[in-house]
Protein backbone atom coordinates (compact mmCIF):
# COMPACT_ATOMS: atom_id res chain seq x y z
CA UNK A 1 0.00 0.00 0.00
CA UNK A 2 0.81 3.61 -0.73
CA UNK A 3 -0.25 7.24 0.92
CA UNK A 4 1.54 10.09 -0.09
CA UNK A 5 0.37 13.87 0.84
CA UNK A 6 1.87 16.66 -1.46
CA UNK A 7 1.02 20.47 -1.18
CA UNK A 8 2.44 22.03 -3.66
CA UNK A 9 1.12 26.04 -2.57
CA UNK A 10 2.24 25.52 1.17
CA UNK A 11 2.60 28.13 4.02
CA UNK A 12 5.21 27.62 6.60
CA UNK A 13 5.46 31.00 8.18
CA UNK A 14 1.63 30.30 8.78
CA UNK A 15 2.07 27.37 10.50
CA UNK A 16 1.05 28.49 13.75
CA UNK A 17 -1.53 30.75 12.99
CA UNK A 18 -4.87 29.60 13.92
CA UNK A 19 -6.76 31.44 11.36
CA UNK A 20 -4.34 30.12 8.11
CA UNK A 21 -5.75 26.59 7.98
CA UNK A 22 -8.42 26.92 5.52
CA UNK A 23 -8.26 23.87 4.96
CA UNK A 24 -4.21 24.47 5.39
CA UNK A 25 -1.54 27.16 5.59
CA UNK A 26 -0.74 28.40 2.02
CA UNK A 27 0.29 31.12 0.00
CA UNK A 28 3.59 30.95 0.14
CA UNK A 29 4.80 28.57 -2.91
CA UNK A 30 6.86 26.09 -0.91
CA UNK A 31 6.10 22.58 -1.30
CA UNK A 32 6.22 19.85 1.27
CA UNK A 33 5.61 16.18 0.39
CA UNK A 34 5.07 12.97 2.78
CA UNK A 35 5.08 9.72 0.83
CA UNK A 36 4.58 6.39 2.83
CA UNK A 37 4.97 3.29 0.97
CA UNK A 38 4.63 -0.75 2.41
CA UNK A 39 4.51 -4.40 1.21
CA UNK A 40 5.46 -7.76 2.57
CA UNK A 41 9.32 -7.22 1.56
CA UNK A 42 10.05 -3.58 1.96
CA UNK A 43 9.09 -0.28 3.78
CA UNK A 44 10.10 3.17 2.78
CA UNK A 45 9.24 6.41 4.41
CA UNK A 46 10.09 9.91 2.55
CA UNK A 47 9.97 13.68 3.15
CA UNK A 48 10.72 16.42 1.28
CA UNK A 49 10.21 20.28 1.79
CA UNK A 50 11.22 23.30 -0.94
CA UNK A 51 11.58 26.55 -0.60
CA UNK A 52 11.58 28.45 -3.44
CA UNK A 53 12.49 32.01 -2.79
CA UNK A 54 15.00 31.52 -0.13
CA UNK A 55 17.13 34.23 1.06
CA UNK A 56 13.67 36.88 0.01
CA UNK A 57 13.53 38.56 -3.17
CA UNK A 58 16.17 36.65 -5.56
CA UNK A 59 14.50 33.20 -7.23
CA UNK A 60 17.33 31.04 -5.16
CA UNK A 61 15.39 27.72 -4.37
CA UNK A 62 16.20 25.19 -1.21
CA UNK A 63 15.58 21.73 -1.33
CA UNK A 64 15.87 18.96 1.26
CA UNK A 65 14.56 15.77 1.47
CA UNK A 66 15.29 12.70 4.14
CA UNK A 67 14.18 8.96 3.07
CA UNK A 68 14.31 5.59 5.49
CA UNK A 69 13.72 2.22 3.22
CA UNK A 70 13.79 -1.11 4.08
CA UNK A 71 13.60 -3.99 2.13
CA UNK A 72 13.47 -7.81 3.58
CA UNK A 73 15.06 -11.01 2.00
CA UNK A 74 13.32 -14.02 1.06
CA UNK A 75 14.21 -17.65 2.04
CA UNK A 76 14.30 -20.55 0.24
CA UNK A 77 10.55 -21.43 -0.05
CA UNK A 78 9.91 -17.49 -1.06
CA UNK A 79 8.49 -16.26 2.54
CA UNK A 80 9.59 -13.24 3.50
CA UNK A 81 12.85 -14.07 5.90
CA UNK A 82 12.81 -10.60 7.80
CA UNK A 83 15.86 -11.51 9.92
CA UNK A 84 17.31 -11.04 6.25
CA UNK A 85 17.05 -6.93 5.93
CA UNK A 86 18.72 -4.02 3.97
CA UNK A 87 18.12 -0.09 5.60
CA UNK A 88 19.08 2.81 3.78
CA UNK A 89 19.17 5.99 5.43
CA UNK A 90 19.65 9.14 3.04
CA UNK A 91 19.63 13.09 3.94
CA UNK A 92 20.09 15.64 1.19
CA UNK A 93 19.86 19.41 0.98
CA UNK A 94 20.61 21.24 -2.00
CA UNK A 95 19.78 24.94 -3.92
CA UNK A 96 19.06 25.74 -7.44
CA UNK A 97 19.15 29.33 -8.99
CA UNK A 98 18.30 30.81 -12.22
CA UNK A 99 21.01 32.28 -14.32
CA UNK A 100 20.90 35.25 -16.45
CA UNK A 101 23.63 34.05 -18.95
CA UNK A 102 23.24 32.56 -21.35
CA UNK A 103 19.70 33.49 -20.87
CA UNK A 104 16.81 33.66 -18.04
CA UNK A 105 15.87 30.19 -18.65
CA UNK A 106 18.85 28.47 -16.97
CA UNK A 107 19.46 27.19 -13.95
CA UNK A 108 22.41 25.93 -11.98
CA UNK A 109 21.84 23.34 -9.20
CA UNK A 110 23.87 22.23 -6.30
CA UNK A 111 23.18 19.73 -3.75
CA UNK A 112 24.63 17.67 -1.05
CA UNK A 113 23.92 14.18 -0.23
CA UNK A 114 24.40 10.73 2.43
CA UNK A 115 23.36 7.47 1.91
CA UNK A 116 23.62 4.76 4.80
CA UNK A 117 23.53 1.65 4.11
CA UNK A 118 22.97 -1.18 6.59
CA UNK A 119 22.52 -4.88 6.06
CA UNK A 120 21.72 -7.30 8.36
CA UNK A 121 22.65 -11.21 7.53
CA UNK A 122 21.45 -10.01 3.59
CA UNK A 123 23.36 -12.51 1.30
CA UNK A 124 21.70 -12.00 -1.94
CA UNK A 125 24.19 -11.08 -4.16
CA UNK A 126 22.98 -7.14 -4.47
CA UNK A 127 26.92 -6.02 -2.52
CA UNK A 128 30.05 -8.07 -2.41
CA UNK A 129 28.95 -8.36 1.72
CA UNK A 130 25.78 -8.99 3.76
CA UNK A 131 26.72 -8.01 7.07
CA UNK A 132 27.66 -4.34 7.88
CA UNK A 133 27.81 -0.66 6.99
CA UNK A 134 28.46 1.44 4.40
CA UNK A 135 28.40 5.04 4.15
CA UNK A 136 28.33 7.44 0.88
CA UNK A 137 28.35 11.59 0.81
CA UNK A 138 28.45 13.19 -2.66
CA UNK A 139 27.89 16.07 -3.96
CA UNK A 140 25.74 16.84 -7.52
CA UNK A 141 25.94 19.46 -9.62
CA UNK A 142 23.14 19.78 -12.50
CA UNK A 143 22.44 22.73 -15.04
CA UNK A 144 19.03 22.56 -16.70
CA UNK A 145 17.24 24.60 -19.79
CA UNK A 146 14.04 24.78 -19.50
CA UNK A 147 11.06 26.94 -21.67
CA UNK A 148 8.58 24.93 -22.52
CA UNK A 149 6.01 27.06 -22.57
CA UNK A 150 2.78 27.98 -20.60
CA UNK A 151 1.16 24.40 -20.55
CA UNK A 152 3.69 22.17 -19.08
CA UNK A 153 1.68 18.90 -19.20
CA UNK A 154 1.27 19.51 -23.22
CA UNK A 155 3.73 22.56 -24.20
CA UNK A 156 3.46 23.56 -27.56
CA UNK A 157 6.70 24.95 -27.85
CA UNK A 158 10.15 25.43 -25.92
CA UNK A 159 12.44 22.27 -24.62
CA UNK A 160 14.31 21.06 -22.32
CA UNK A 161 17.67 19.49 -21.42
CA UNK A 162 19.23 18.74 -18.47
CA UNK A 163 23.03 18.12 -17.68
CA UNK A 164 24.06 16.60 -13.98
CA UNK A 165 27.27 14.71 -12.50
CA UNK A 166 27.80 13.28 -9.00
CA UNK A 167 30.58 13.19 -7.05
CA UNK A 168 32.00 11.56 -3.94
CA UNK A 169 35.31 12.53 -2.58
CA UNK A 170 38.26 10.63 -2.41
CA UNK A 171 38.15 9.08 0.78
CA UNK A 172 41.50 7.66 0.75
CA UNK A 173 42.95 10.77 0.24
CA UNK A 174 41.72 12.06 3.48
CA UNK A 175 41.69 9.40 6.45
CA UNK A 176 44.91 7.83 4.49
CA UNK A 177 43.37 4.26 4.75
CA UNK A 178 44.71 1.80 1.86
CA UNK A 179 40.86 0.59 0.44
CA UNK A 180 42.37 -1.40 -2.25
CA UNK A 181 43.67 -3.80 0.69
CA UNK A 182 40.37 -3.87 3.16
CA UNK A 183 37.57 -5.90 3.01
CA UNK A 184 34.54 -5.18 1.31
CA UNK A 185 32.32 -4.40 4.29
Amino acid sequence: GTLGLSFNNFAMSNLFKKNAYKPLPMGDGQKLALRLQASTYFQTYSFSFTEPWFGGKNPVQLFSSLSYSKQFAANNSGQVDRTKSFNIFSPSVGTAKRLKVPDDYFTLSHAVSFQYYDLNNYNVGLFTFGNGASRNLAYTIGLSRNNKGVNPIFPTYGSEFSVTAKFTPPYSLFNKIDYANLANQ
